[in-house]
């Protein structure tokens, strides 16, 4: 994801009140929940994001649990993502 759309995704997901997002990647699952973690790294063109870290609805109870532990949910690659939807306000972004 390069600077600009790791920009738009940054801005929007923080500047909404209800942070809930659908992640549906290129294999047709579709996993629902909070993205907890934006993972980066920096190039020539700057910095991007490489992969989210996404709590899902049935998984929140268990953030507070695993402190000591692995964090539960699910890394997932950039390029495994065809696109993001915001529920709160419908805005859909397409990952190519």
């Amino acid at each position: 994801m390069g600077k600009e759309a790791a920009h738009i995704l940054y801005n929007k997901y923080f500047g909404l009140g209800n942070q809930d997002v659908e992640l549906t990647l290129r294999d047709g699952r579709v996993l629902r929940g909070k993205l907890v973690g934006f993972y980066k790294a920096e190039d020539i063109k700057g910095p991007y994001i490489t992969h989210l870290h996404i709590i899902e609805e049935g998984q929140r109870e268990q953030l507070h649990l695993e402190s000591l532990g692995e964090i539960p949910g699910l890394t997932v690659d950039e390029h495994d993502i065809a696109s993001l939807r915001f529920p709160e306000d419908g805005t859909t972004l397409i990952f190519e």
